[in-house]
């Protein structure tokens, strides 16, 4: 029996997107800085939104071992792709931003962890399409159209990680 912890990870994915849109409710943000620099505004803060991330991914990736992976009959192999992919919303969370954007923030472990988070789950994504049974035909689209705008975002910045 698989338990439905559907709940968990939309609830998870809730309060990931409402913690990483609250600076945009405070100071007004420079359209040339990221909204992770904006985090290190203060050190409190940069504390409460990295444990708001960590307990909403923590969330986000119970319910994907241990539902979505086993009820839409994915690979085994998407619990190491889950697993890596929380490392690095932990370095996204925990590794404060204090650069600005820009070509040597590339190298930063906050802009590196964004990078795995990001591709994982495109992998992620792209297993739901190959791999899996009984998959919503909508789930299928949104999954593809988000593959293909990963592909164009490499192809049009000619950036590999």
């Amino acid at each position: 029996m698989i338990p439905d912890l559907r709940w968990l990870g939309s609830a998870s994915i809730l309060l990931m997107v409402l913690t990483s849109a609250t600076p945009l409710l405070g100071k007004p943000l420079d359209w040339q800085d990221s909204v992770s620099h904006s985090w290190i505004g203060s050190r409190r803060k940069w504390l409460t939104l990295a444990t708001l991330l960590t307990i909403g991914g923590t969330g986000l990736c119970i319910s994907l071992a241990l539902w979505v992976v086993p009820h839409y009959d994915l690979p085994a192999l998407l619990h190491g792709v889950i697993a890596l992919a929380y490392i690095g919303l932990l370095a996204v969370a925990w590794i404060p931003m204090t650069d600005r954007p820009g070509e040597h923030s590339m190298t930063h472990g906050h802009f590196l962890g964004g990078s795995i988070l990001a591709t994982l789950a495109i992998i992620a994504m792209a297993s739901i399409i190959w791999f899996g049974t009984d998959v919503p035909q909508a789930t299928r689209v949104a999954s593809f159209v988000a593959l293909l705008l990963w592909f164009y975002e490499i192809y049009t910045t000619q950036q590999v990680f």
